[in-house]
């Protein structure tokens, strides 16, 4: 892939995560699985036109969709796609502290520091 592919996946990577995290971050659980389901249907009609053209493909997921979503994935920016927040998880190894400076990382907990420190790092 040459740089100016790399720059375009990059830009259609964030575009959907922003997308995911404005348009779909106010509704709940079971929405949320329709909305993916949605945006996930619409990448796909648009990959086989893209495919055809040889042209990049928009970012999609792959897995059990039934249990996948794109609100279960962060950007890898080094590679330009998305990675699963399992995948980055870390095993939890308890640090004498006290109870309020605990955090147990789960995959909220990875999402919700992730969006957090992106907010806070945007000026």
């Amino acid at each position: 892939m040459g740089e100016v592919e790399k720059i375009i996946r990059a830009t259609e990577v964030l575009f959907t995560y922003a997308l995911i995290w404005s348009i779909g971050a106010n509704i709940d659980e079971d929405s949320r699985i329709l909305f993916n389901k949605i945006i996930h249907d619409i990448y796909e009609t648009f990959n086989e036109k893209l495919e055809a053209e040889g042209k990049v493909l928009m970012p999609t997921l792959t897995g059990d969709l039934a249990n996948t979503t794109f609100y279960d994935y962060k950007i890898d920016f080094e590679n330009a796609e998305f990675v699963s927040y399992k995948k980055s998880m870390r095993d939890y190894q308890h640090k004498p502290t006290s109870f309020e400076e605990i955090v147990i990382p789960t995959e909220d907990s990875m999402k919700m520091m992730e969006i957090s420190s992106k907010l806070m790092h945007s000026n």
